[in-house]
């Protein structure tokens, strides 16, 4: 995990990563907790509705044949 943070700070040099302000902390909690989890579901939920799969299987099906 910490090579991975090395890499995206020495590849985007992200502020909020090498010295985050105050607030940042907060955010990241805020998103593991509740975002996160809503992400989730919501995919979830999409998932579960059978004419979102067919959509989903079309078109990328079409993406394969267009390569």
């Amino acid at each position: 995990m910490h090579s991975l943070r090395k890499f995206y700070i020495d590849t985007y040099h992200d502020q909020f990563f090498t010295s985050p302000p105050s607030w940042f902390m907060m955010y990241m909690w805020m998103e593991a907790l509740y975002h996160i989890p809503l992400s989730v579901w919501a995919v979830g939920a999409l998932l579960r509705n059978s004419t979102y799969n067919e959509y989903l299987y079309r078109g990328l099906h079409e993406l394969e044949r267009i390569q």
